[in-house]
């Protein structure tokens, strides 16, 4: 979709697509959301301080099509770029792409019109992982199950989210649909200087606790892709740094909660992660896994 945005349908939806170092990638990520069946959409690229010719890549595309915006930036990683992608969006709903990944063309048409119908905070979908033979994955969504938790059913799933050392819902930012507003005032908390451990987490679980009402479907429009040198397997020298970062941004919102049975299983939770963040000193050579269940 090229044309001006469509005037007849009722809401933007504002697409981020943080962007570094990911030429070969970028026009398949793009074409996906421009082939998106909900036309009203605007798509910002924003070029982290890329060297491989990214930003001629996104310049390019912006020439094509008139709901393209770019941001050229210096280098500040990925909470940065998101940031300043979000601080010009001007839809009532945002959602986040990587830039090396590629969704389904119903995506945003299926959030939004859950999102709606529920007058939910936050849609949350499954995901696909898929490498160079495809998909070989489906994560759901959540643990819990599918449907709209909201009042009692809302506590309910707050109160469980963290049981048994683990976190039952996707962390990620790119599976979900997201009020602008109420994200701003999530992401600005975020410290810019995570860049890849926590960076989702840190803002997705202080939204969903701050939600009245979210809603859950596992059917699965993102498709993220295996990179061997993306940040998914990349070894992270200062990991407890950022992983300390994060746990005092989510422990600042459950704290509000004023509820010790939550607080005290997140810190099982983050007990898991710490431990579990030594392969990050061994190149994952040695696979260490905390069962705390």
């Amino acid at each position: 979709m090229c044309d001006m945005l469509d005037e007849k349908c009722l809401e933007l939806i504002s697409i981020v697509v943080p962007i570094y170092n990911v030429s070969q990638y970028i026009e398949r990520c793009v074409d996906s959301i421009l082939a998106q069946t909900y036309e009203n959409i605007e798509i910002i690229l924003v070029d982290d301080g890329s060297v491989d010719g990214s930003d001629k890549v996104c310049d390019c595309l912006a020439e094509k099509c008139s709901n393209i915006y770019v941001i050229h930036k210096s280098n500040g990683g990925i909470t940065s770029a998101r940031k300043n992608g979000l601080a010009i969006a001007r839809g009532s709903y945002v959602g986040f792409v990587d830039p090396d990944d590629w969704i389904e063309n119903d995506m945003y048409e299926t959030l939004l019109g859950l999102m709606e119908t529920f007058e939910a905070d936050l849609v949350c979908s499954g995901m696909k992982r898929e490498g160079d033979m495809g998909v070989y994955a489906t994560w759901k969504a959540s643990d819990f199950e599918e449907g709209t938790y909201k009042d009692k059913q809302m506590r309910e799933f707050i109160f469980h989210l963290f049981d048994d050392g683990r976190i039952h819902i996707s962390g990620s930012m790119c599976n979900k649909l997201f009020k602008t507003g109420k994200l701003r005032e999530c992401l600005h908390r975020v410290d810019d200087r995570l860049r890849g451990v926590g960076d989702d987490t840190a803002c997705v679980i202080p939204y969903l606790l701050e939600s009245r009402c979210i809603h859950i479907t596992n059917k699965a429009f993102y498709h993220g892709c295996e990179r061997s040198d993306s940040a998914t397997h990349s070894k992270y020298e200062d990991y407890y740094f950022q992983a300390n970062i994060t746990y005092n941004i989510v422990m600042k919102s459950i704290d509000r909660l004023n509820d010790i049975v939550i607080s005290e299983k997140f810190k099982k939770v983050w007990t898991r992660i710490i431990v579990n963040g030594l392969n990050h000193y061994f190149d994952n050579k040695y696979e260490y896994r905390l069962d705390l269940s």
